[in-house]
């Protein structure tokens, strides 16, 4: 069986794929879930958005945290946030979950993000020449055997980075022209989800440029530029309402900014890269593949290398500049999630490579894969982020080695090095001690942790089932093919 698409499969049309996907990732992901909305940022947008629907308007009506970074005074008085509109409503998901008498499930949106992320990846490996079982693995260990996976659980809005980057692959790996205004009216739809996204025209403009015809560049350029035009005008829109301005930066986030290529932002470069903390390299431990394989990527999907490194470069030099680069309490690296994008087209080039190897190889290769997904379960079942906080930074700020005043609400740039850049402090290290040590004290909290495991794994099994179904699908002809 090779990795070349078959016209006869059952599964060859992105569509069927794709639905499959979006299945898999949702009932393999929703058991484990977190039932709470955990992070302030999402009780301010869910808090938002529940208000619009219930007819108060788009403001915030209860105190938070922190007010002075949450709440602004924007037109005629209203108590609104510097968050986009589309980033509350995209939260509507919980608010309707709940009225049905649903538990609150915070990343429930997220998730659904995820999902589709999952589809359109595996869009991409058909779109590439792949068959549909290796472009559906591909997806899989993008999506849920990496980092996208608990931080969508986690709530964090960054694989809205991840889906935009997904869709330019996608159309970059096509012909047709019309499938940039697919691209640009994601990108739009994006960037009124996070304003930082405008991160995605540096992958836009060079898959744009990379892409044969070479000398058509322009044309994409127009096409996508004019397709995100709504979205763009929806941010103008949304900025004017509710703050009289059509460019609105009085989120303050200036305040929150190093000067570039300073010792500050060279530390958060490393830390995003390498630090045991927050590496996404920890995190999403296929990518440690690519250092090896990078000239064979090349050679195999040289466009698609392309985008993922504007991405990737466009990613840390802005982010970088965040005071907050750590992302706060987030399991990982927070704004590097869309790198995780880059396990797609790995687990392709391996599977070209484990096929030439029979039969042990192909299912060695298939084991490894559940056994990445299954790995990135354990932050979930375990709540890794609430107890690291309670383990590891309130003892260390109560004693002394931490300077953060507000500990419980973000990490300041004096203690990312504390944190993050100690092996014996990071997140990894912590979780397989706390798993360890629910084992050992046996009892209930043992049993949790198991019943907890057991939940998540149905996602590394919902897709491994899901890619066996879709190799038999592989071998069989299409009704009416012979």
């Amino acid at each position: 069986m090779g990795t070349a698409a078959s016209p006869t499969s059952v599964w060859s049309r992105p569509g069927r794929l794709g639905l499959l996907a979006i299945v898999v990732v949702l009932l393999g992901t929703l058991p484990s879930a977190p039932r709470w909305v955990y992070f302030w940022d999402t009780k301010v947008k869910l808090q938002i958005a529940a208000n619009l629907v219930e007819g108060r308007g788009a403001v915030i009506t209860d105190p938070t945290p922190n007010d002075s970074f949450f709440v602004h005074v924007g037109r005629d008085g209203r108590r609104v946030s510097h968050y986009p509109i589309l980033a509350c409503l995209g939260w509507l998901p919980t608010y309707w979950l709940v009225k049905l008498g649903g538990p609150p499930i915070g990343g429930l949106p997220t998730l659904i993000a995820l999902a589709a992320l999952c589809s359109i990846l595996a869009a991409w490996g058909l779109r590439s020449g792949l068959r549909p079982a290796i472009a559906l693995g591909g997806a899989f260990l993008a999506c849920l055997g990496s980092v996208l996976w608990p931080s969508s659980a986690f709530e964090y809005d960054s694989v809205a980075d991840a889906v935009g980057l997904g869709v330019l692959l996608w159309a970059a790996a096509g012909t047709r022209l019309r499938d940039w205004a697919v691209a640009g009216a994601t990108l739009g739809l994006v960037l009124c989800t996070r304003q930082t996204s405008i991160i995605l025209a540096a992958p836009a403009l060079a898959l744009a440029l990379a892409q044969a015809p070479r000398a058509e560049w322009w044309r994409r350029v127009l096409v996508a530029g004019v397709a995100a035009l709504p979205g763009v005008a929806a941010t103008i829109a949304w900025n004017y309402y509710a703050y009289g301005t059509p460019i609105w930066t009085g989120s303050g986030i200036g305040r929150y900014l190093v000067s570039p290529f300073t010792a500050d932002y060279w530390w958060a470069v490393l830390g995003f890269i390498a630090s045991p903390g927050k590496g996404v390299l920890f995190y999403s431990p296929t990518l440690l593949a690519l250092p090896f394989v990078l000239p064979a990527l090349v050679r195999r999907f040289r466009t698609a290398v392309v985008g993922l490194a504007a991405f990737a470069l466009a990613s840390v030099l802005v982010y970088a500049r965040f005071e907050f680069w750590t992302g706060d309490w987030a399991w990982g690296p927070r704004y590097l999630m869309g790198w995780a994008v880059a396990a797609a087209p790995l687990a392709w080039l391996a599977a070209e490579w484990v096929e030439r190897r029979g039969a042990s190889a192909r299912a060695a290769a298939v084991a490894v894969g559940v056994g990445l997904i299954a790995l990135q379960a354990a932050p979930i079942a375990a709540g890794a982020v609430g107890f690291y906080i309670r383990d590891v930074a309130l003892p260390l700020q109560q004693a002394g080695v931490l300077r953060t005043q507000r500990i419980l609400e973000q990490v300041g740039k004096e203690d990312a090095r504390a944190l993050y850049f100690d092996v014996r402090r990071s997140s990894i290290v912590h979780l397989a001690q706390r798993a360890v040590a629910m084992l050992r004290a046996g009892g209930r909290v043992r049993d949790r942790l198991l019943a907890d495991l057991v939940a998540a794994c149905a996602a590394p099994l919902a897709a491994l089932l899901a890619f066996l179904v879709v190799v038999r699908g592989d071998l069989l002809p299409r009704r009416g093919k012979a």
